[in-house]
């Protein structure tokens, strides 16, 4: 089922969830990981040549069915708003959402948490792929101990990046999250310590490389 016009729209013009992933900064990521796949953009947003837009929506079905192989090496800068639940009862609808944007919506708007959530799994399907995400460096929200608890790598950003279409730097710091099933090349947490300091929590061990020991 693909997503409706409406939430298609909203999702593409939120200037509240939506930050564009700078050039600059993803060749450096693209660089190692060398992505086949963009689950996250728009035809002028777009960082690789197969991507997902709003209208095709991510989450109908798994991602390998979209024509990438099952090594799939994902790049995922995902809406950093809290999502919003469709409006199943109109006539009794009072959300300020709705009134400022002029309509109600018929399906759940994801928030980030799901969009982890959803990727996570998507990874466990492609039992060879990667997925690496962009996300505010938000330690005390609930979905951060979802990326704590599975991503392989986190690369805590230095400094903060300054979006698509920003004058100024993020008003958030960042992470880079990875997550696959099987084990990372030891050079890809030595190449991705040039961005920040990174966590390496494999074999139940935290190592930080970029940073003390």
């Amino acid at each position: 089922m693909s997503i409706s016009v409406n939430l298609a729209a909203l999702m593409r013009s939120s200037k509240d969830s939506n930050w564009g992933t700078p050039l600059d900064f993803f060749r450096k990521i693209d660089s190692i990981f060398n992505f086949n796949l963009d689950v996250c953009a728009t035809a002028d947003n777009a960082k690789t040549e197969l991507y997902i837009s709003p209208e095709q929506d991510s989450f109908s079905v798994p991602w390998t069915s979209r024509g990438v192989p099952m090594e799939t090496v994902a790049w995922m800068n995902p809406p950093y708003g809290k999502g919003e639940k469709a409006c199943w009862d109109t006539s009794k609808c009072k959300k300020k959402s709705c009134v400022k944007r002029g309509y109600h919506i018929y399906r759940d708007i994801p928030g980030i948490g799901n969009w982890i959530k959803y990727g996570i799994n998507q990874v466990k399907i492609c039992s060879t792929g990667i997925l690496v995400m962009l996300l505010p460096a938000r330690t005390d929200s609930k979905w951060f101990q979802d990326v704590w608890d599975n991503a392989c790598l986190i690369c805590f950003v230095r400094g903060r990046v300054t979006f698509v279409g920003a004058k100024d730097t993020a008003p958030f710091p960042s992470v880079v999250a990875v997550f696959a099933q099987g084990n990372l090349n030891d050079v890809i947490y030595e190449k991705m310590s040039s961005l920040g300091n990174v966590v390496d929590s494999r074999n139940s061990q935290i190592i930080v490389y970029g940073g003390k020991r």
